[in-house]
């Protein structure tokens, strides 16, 4: 590839990388979005010959001009600080990318594309961000590597050729060449970017972000119908279709897999009925709840009502909430306790827990986990109750009856009961008659002037859940039983690859309570199973499959990313300290094992062993060295030839470092050539020892050394004898 068009694709494509960052969040202005987009698309075209931007410089002023002016009517106006400036780090962009002519445009167009990635990382939470960043890695490495190789081109060659056309002529030639960047180049750049890419994200897992936003920017809320204080018959109708998850659960056994039993996700609890419309009444039950400490910054509410029941007799979920418009948390059938961070003071901003909810005060996604007890007592234990009688005047929120309820209504109540001796009775034959005798339809009528529970029982007989569970709560207290309504959801879509349950909107769903004395709540659905559960647990189908593991991304993006804290950092270090401590018991009871086995068969160690040792020491005894032997004592030698240097530096023959020992001696018999015997006889058996292939013997080294040494000491005697 040329140079010049691979560093304008490795820019373009990190540039368009850091825009789909950033407007991929949904939180850039869809005409800037738009506009951008295009502009981008056009600027690969927009250079010399093709595009003159000098006969359109009138038109990029007035274009800059307008896109400052309603960048400054974003903040001004509206307070966006952020959609004001990515409108005008857009508009720069596509700008600066329609007149890139030099080395320092294509240095700007890189500043803003890491001016962008900056921005997208506040306005894009998703996975897509992940990607486009990902890719981003890798392009920057290549683009920021060739944009220093053309920058130092431009340089050189500026200073090597004076005349501007032969500057220009170098240039092209250059750029043009398809020499300089090969497929070596981008694969050994690219691997160094996905080291830094992986040491990054070792960086991050090791040092935890935290924060709470920028400018106070928070996810914006899923609107849920059905899940506030007031709901008004017929909302759920309007959710049975729609696939928004609104959270994820992992649970215990057996409640995981395709084919596990379906869970009903209690949420906001209603005792107060007017006019087709369930609110939450000031004189119903506040929930009875002891806190205490679930660990550091941690805290765990529990029903007081189950304060006793052990852990192990109820089911834990660990819950990942969706940002919704209601401040409920939900729990598998009838949770009973809840873990979650110790709350911050927020004055002006209550919030009552009534009915046996749980309630958090939130703004984001929240994670928290919830205790829960599913299996209800047996049916023979239930009607042993009895007729449940409570002194208590709070309860007297469950038997509310508004005036409306017509005398129809009252009358097919007690009919339907008939001579029902428990209150368990009651409620069985209230459940079967509805779902025996009424059909389920999501195609929802205005009941005219008639009163919605009065209508459904008598003119459509039919309706959704929320009419079902109306219906059985004000039929049980026309008969004496204690009831409530309750929303949440039912079932939820199986991901088989992270293992969690994806609760979706359209798994909206409501059912009745019934309090039975020492039992407690019981949970009673009039509307058929099969009927509610539109949505079942995911089809299997290959878009299905890819639409759920791209749910497991987005899941595991939130967990480690964006949900990323010191409790989730300190979890995973548990799990790697474990993992290596297993490893390690396991290498231990490993080298246990061989050496119980290697000792009870000692011989197999202690035979081998001496056949070595007998063999290593019989061909020490073949190479023992004699003086008559051939053979390298390089170490020997050179000592002695240390000696030599010695002999010789007391006469004025030093040995500089950088002198090797030919030269050495080549230099002393050349100044005096008496000397030359001598070193001639030292030399060449060292240089036989230290490189030669043969071996040398060491008993003529000594020789020469002493004869050396012998002269030495003759011609120093002989200089002192001579007269001063």
């Amino acid at each position: 590839m040329q140079f010049a068009a691979a560093h304008k694709l490795t820019t373009y494509v990190m540039l368009g990388a850091a825009f789909v960052a950033l407007i991929g969040g949904g939180a850039v202005d869809p005409l800037t979005a738009v506009l951008g987009t295009l502009g981008l698309i056009a600027s690969w075209w927009m250079e010399p010959p093709r595009f003159d931007l000098a006969r359109h410089q009138t038109a990029w002023t007035v274009a800059s001009m307008i896109a400052l002016t309603y960048a400054l009517l974003l903040v001004v106006a509206r307070g966006d600080l952020l959609g004001g400036g990515t409108m005008l780090i857009v508009f720069l962009a596509v700008a600066k990318a329609c007149q890139r002519r030099t080395n320092r445009d294509w240095g700007q167009l890189v500043f803003l594309s890491v001016a962008m990635l900056i921005a997208a990382s506040v306005l894009n939470t998703g996975v897509l961000f992940a990607a486009c960043f990902a890719v981003f890695v890798i392009t920057s490495t290549w683009a920021f590597t060739l944009l220093h190789l053309r920058r130092d081109v431009e340089e050189n060659i500026l200073t090597g050729h004076a005349q501007p056309a032969a500057r220009q002529l170098a240039t092209e030639r250059i750029l043009s060449s398809r020499r300089l960047v090969d497929r070596r180049f981008f694969l050994s750049t690219g691997l160094v970017s996905l080291a830094v890419f992986a040491a990054t994200v070792l960086l991050f897992l090791s040092i935890p972000r935290v924060g709470v936003g920028f400018a106070g920017r928070q996810q914006q809320s899923v609107s849920m119908v059905g899940f506030s204080d007031g709901v008004q018959l017929g909302g759920h109708g309007t959710l049975k279709r729609d696939q928004t998850i609104v959270m994820r659960v992992k649970v215990d056994a057996p409640y995981q897999g395709r084919s596990a039993p379906y869970l009903r996700w209690r949420g906001a609890a209603l005792d107060h009925y007017s006019m087709g419309q369930w609110t939450r009444s000031p004189v119903a039950p506040s929930t009875d709840a002891t806190a205490t400490s679930a660990g550091p910054g941690r805290l765990r509410r529990t029903l007081a009502a189950f304060s006793g029941v052990p852990r192990s007799d109820l089911v834990r979920q660990e819950i990942w909430l969706e940002p919704l418009d209601t401040n409920v948390l939900f729990g598998a059938s009838m949770p009973v306790a809840v873990e979650y961070p110790v709350p911050p003071p927020r004055a002006g901003r209550r919030f009552s827990e009534r009915n046996d909810e749980f309630r958090f005060d939130r703004r984001e996604a929240f994670t928290y986990v919830a205790y829960s007890r599913i299996e209800e007592p047996s049916r023979a234990s239930l009607i042993a109750q009895g007729r449940v009688q409570t002194a208590s005047p709070r309860f007297e929120a469950y038997r509310q009856i508004p005036s409306e309820i017509t005398t129809r209504t009252r009358d097919l109540a007690r009919t339907i009961v008939g001579d029902a001796a428990t209150d368990y009775e009651k409620a069985e034959r209230l459940r079967d008659w509805l779902r025996g005798n009424l059909s389920y339809s999501l195609e929802l009528k205005d009941p005219g002037g008639l009163e919605p529970i009065d209508y459904f029982l008598f003119e459509r007989k039919a309706g959704h859940c929320e009419y079902f569970a109306s219906a059985f709560v004000i039929l049980g207290r026309e008969v004496g039983l204690y009831t409530r309504q309750v929303n949440g959801f039912l079932g939820g879509e199986w991901n088989e690859y992270d293992n969690y349950i994806a609760v979706r909107a359209g798994d909206a769903h409501s059912w009745a309570e019934v309090y039975l004395g020492e039992a407690g709540w019981v949970t009673f659905d009039a509307t058929a199973t099969g009927a509610a559960d539109l949505m079942g647990r995911g089809a299997s189908g290959p878009l299905d499959k890819l639409r759920r593991m791209m749910d497991s991304l987005r899941f595991a993006w939130s967990q480690w990313v964006i949900e990323y804290s010191l409790g989730r950092q300190m979890g995973l270090i548990r799990s790697v300290v474990r993992g290596i401590a297993g490893a390690l018991a396991a290498v231990k009871s490993a080298i246990n094992a061989a050496l119980g086995w290697l000792a009870a068969r000692w011989y197999l160690i202690v035979l081998p062993l001496g056949l070595l040792g007998a063999a290593w020491a019989f061909w020490r005894w073949r190479k023992t060295p004699s003086d008559s032997t051939p053979m390298r004592p390089l170490g020997e030698i050179a000592t002695l030839f240390a000696r030599v240097e010695r002999a010789l530096a007391s006469h004025g023959h030093a040995r500089s470092p950088a002198t090797t020992p030919r030269e050495f001696l080549g230099q002393v018999g050349a100044r005096d050539p008496s000397w030359h015997p001598f070193t001639e006889a030292v030399l060449i058996p060292y240089y036989a020892a230290q490189w030669g292939s043969q071996a040398a013997a060491a008993q003529p080294v000594r020789d020469a050394t002493r004869q050396l040494e012998a002269e030495s000491l003759r011609r120093i005697a002989e200089a002192a004898a001579r007269p001063k």
